[in-house]
């Protein structure tokens, strides 16, 4: 069975090759002086090849054709010295170890998948990768989550321009069902780096309201109509209507940015505008209406109170019932945007006017209850008013004693003064025990 080897250096062929004919038309030359017979060494002609080729045989073989070496041209004493066979066994040997080595380098070379080696570029923060590479002089790319992926498009693309297929190049690119795009759309641009959601309805909407409407829904397949008819279910609900259709119409827009798709179907659809109803402003004679209504139930007097002299919203205000602080005589409230009191936005209050057992009493309240309680309140008393009146009458309360548009605005926490002045602000007619603490409260801070 021959022995196979790896074909040497292509700069060390030529004189391999010219010492192992050397080698073996010296040992044709030797047997012939000593049997009398002719004889002719075999004659080493085998291309430079990376391919295995046989090592050459040491046997003698007779009639064949081959330059051999006259008996008066070389002596018995120069075979016996046998610098030839020496210099072929040397020769053998070296061939031997760079064999081994390159059996080595091959076999290393296969453990090592081919597709590790291949560039690729990042086409968004949702991991999806491009792979470019040149076939048949044209510049083609593929896409993939991994390397592997982006390899196994190209060896398919390979073998259909091998079998004349043509190439459908939108079908290279990875497909997405809505609902698959818009929860990697989130994971990708709506979580920050240590793990804070930006805006968690959205994630609720995408695993209820989403997944229920388009869960198998290819997203290159979607149309406008389709989306304006199932926002319809929520024509009730202006509010979550337009947070579905804000959500989705960026969604979208970050799926043709990426080239998922070529057009964002949001784009022709048209919602109506929503015109929310006004909070009316409770003036001086609701104020002391409901005042007087309310001792009947001490947590909700209390919480009256609470609210129209911060203009809190009321689940802002249940939260930062913790945050009073009776020793200094302010309620701490946190921005939305921070998680720390040392953003923290804070509302003075006059001293002494809340104590241990009114605080007691506030804790008692929830949003629930106190949303409620209200309602029930003014409809029986008879005032067109709903709980966020009382952020309302705490900015024209201020207004009316005379605090400063700006600082209005900073209790308010509102990003314009337009907002404040425009909106929360109107003229009061008349004087209330709220208006009378306001007054008290300015000239307290000074202001």
């Amino acid at each position: 069975m021959p022995q196979y080897i790896y074909a040497p250096r292509e700069d060390k062929m030529d004189t391999i090759m010219k010492l192992i004919q050397d080698g073996l038309n010296a040992l044709g030359v030797g047997i012939q002086a000593l049997t009398g017979e002719k004889q002719c060494a075999p004659v080493v002609q085998q291309p430079f090849s990376s391919a295995p080729v046989p090592i050459a045989n040491f046997s003698t073989q007779t009639n064949t054709c081959g330059t051999v070496l006259q008996k008066e041209d070389i002596t018995l004493a120069e075979i016996a010295n046998a610098k030839y066979i020496d210099k072929l066994i040397e020769l053998k040997n070296e061939n031997d170890n760079i064999n081994s080595r390159a059996i080595k380098e091959n076999e290393t070379t296969e453990m090592a998948p081919i597709y590790e080696n291949i560039s690729v570029r990042a086409r968004n923060k949702s991991g999806l990768l491009e792979h470019r590479f040149t076939y048949e002089r044209q510049q083609r790319s593929v896409y993939g989550y991994s390397k592997k992926e982006c390899w196994s498009s190209r060896e398919k693309i390979i073998a259909d321009i091998i079998k004349g297929i043509k190439i459908n190049k939108r079908a290279q690119k990875v497909q997405y069902t809505v609902y698959e795009w818009l929860s990697l759309f989130y994971k990708t641009n709506k979580i920050k780096r240590d793990g804070t959601k930006i805006n968690p309805d959205n994630e609720r909407n995408i695993e209820g309201v989403f997944k229920r409407w388009w869960e198998n829904k290819s997203l290159k397949t979607v149309s406008g109509l389709e989306i304006k008819e199932k926002l319809i279910e929520y024509n009730s609900k202006s509010n979550t209507q337009r947070k579905l259709f804000v959500f989705l119409n960026e969604a979208l827009e970050n799926a043709v940015d990426n080239q998922i798709i070529k057009f964002n179907p949001c784009r022709a659809v048209k919602l109506e505008r929503h015109v929310p109803e006004a909070y009316p402003v409770l003036q001086p004679q609701d104020q002391i209406k409901i005042l007087e209504a309310i001792k009947e139930s001490p947590k909700h007097e209390v919480f009256f109170w609470y609210l129209c002299v911060t203009g809190l919203r009321l689940d802002a205000a249940v939260k930062s019932i913790d945050g009073i602080d009776l020793k200094h005589s302010v309620v701490n409230v946190l921005k939305k945007s921070s998680s720390t009191k040392k953003n923290a936005l804070q509302i003075p209050l006059l001293p002494n006017f809340f104590n241990e057992q009114k605080l007691a009493l506030l804790k008692t309240v929830t949003v629930a209850s106190a949303d409620n309680y209200f309602k029930k309140l003014f409809n029986k008393i008879g005032i067109k008013a709903v709980i966020h009146s009382c952020r309302k009458t705490f900015a024209s309360c201020c207004y009316a004693v005379g605090f400063k548009d700006k600082q209005i605005q900073k209790w308010l926490a509102h990003t314009t003064i337009a907002m404040t002045m425009d909106t929360y602000v109107d003229i009061l007619d008349g004087q209330s025990p709220i208006i009378n603490y306001l007054k008290a409260l300015k000239i307290h801070l000074g202001l």
